[in-house]
């Protein structure tokens, strides 16, 4: 990997693996698939992760929600259900840039054609991935690991060391079962 990456977002790594030939794989990136599909830029090729097992990855992405605060609450209903209907995730979601949470996009040919078969080459992994967390803390926390993640991958902090904070650390940002109010 190059020096710079342990500074380095996905995309910044991205960013320089486009414009520059001293980087030739990335081990700690999430799969954009801007980066993959046809254009005139010259684009990245992506791969399930080399996990052992059944092992997949960290998943994470944004969703959709409808407020109960609404003033259109049906109108947005029926917005959602379009946005993931199987016809608009293989179409015009793909088309506009989208990356689509529906299967049927993920296997579709001519989604893969222009996607440089982004989905088809990194649906094993997305299948054996594990949804983030959401709590308050993780982000915090996935920002603090990432570095020391690399200081690992370095050879600068053992492998226990690391799991060590990593699970102390992890510990702490979850929230208290004693805060859980029950709403039975």
């Amino acid at each position: 990997s190059h020096p710079g990456s342990r500074q380095w977002n996905p995309i910044r790594c991205y960013d320089h693996m486009i414009a520059n030939d001293d980087v030739v794989y990335v081990p700690f990136a999430f799969g954009y698939v801007n980066y993959a599909s046809r254009s005139e830029t010259p684009k990245l090729r992506f791969a399930d992760a080399p996990t052992p097992g059944s092992a997949g990855a960290l998943l994470g992405g944004a969703g959709i929600g409808v407020s109960a605060q609404s003033g259109n609450v049906q109108a947005a209903i029926d917005y959602a259900l379009f946005l993931c209907s199987p016809d608009n995730q293989r179409g015009q979601y793909v088309s506009a840039g989208g990356q689509p949470g529906s299967l049927s996009a993920w296997q579709d040919k001519a989604v893969n054609a222009t996607s440089g078969d982004f989905f088809a080459d990194t649906l094993k992994t997305i299948q054996s991935s594990y949804l983030r967390p959401t709590h308050a803390g993780f982000i915090t926390f996935f920002r603090e690991t990432a570095p020391r993640v690399g200081a690992a991958i370095a050879g600068e902090l053992s492998i226990t060391e690391l799991a060590a904070w990593i699970n102390r650390r992890y510990r702490e940002t979850r929230p208290s079962t004693k805060s859980v109010r029950s709403v039975a």
